[in-house]
């Protein structure tokens, strides 16, 4: 049998559809195990971050139902351009390759 083909049929195995010879919790293990992994070789630490959210402005559209900001309504504030210049250059001081992506009330 072909290298390929054994690929193609590795779905048919039954010891892998068979959902008690693997638990949820070991899955879980293997997982956090493994996006660990690069943060360990990257930054000689497991827990280093791999994302980064930013806030940069408090204003919002108020009509999400389930919100109590629209009750009482936010400021509209904006982050200084110079606040978000530095923690870009931070992040490429210490060779950021993760994600930024903005949060909270930047809604689309």
């Amino acid at each position: 049998m072909t290298p390929k083909m054994q690929m193609k049929n590795w779905k048919e195995k039954p010891f892998l559809l068979k959902k008690s010879q693997i638990s949820i919790s070991v899955l879980w293990i293997i997982y956090k195990s493994y996006t660990r992994f690069p943060n360990f070789i990257k930054y000689i630490d497991p827990h280093f971050f791999s994302s980064v959210a930013l806030e940069i402005s408090t204003s919002c559209n108020n009509t999400c139902y389930y919100c109590p900001d629209k009750l009482k309504g936010t400021p509209t504030d904006f982050m200084e351009e110079s606040t978000f210049n530095e923690i870009i250059n931070q992040s490429k001081t210490i060779s950021f390759s993760g994600v930024i992506n903005y949060h909270f009330y930047n809604e689309p």
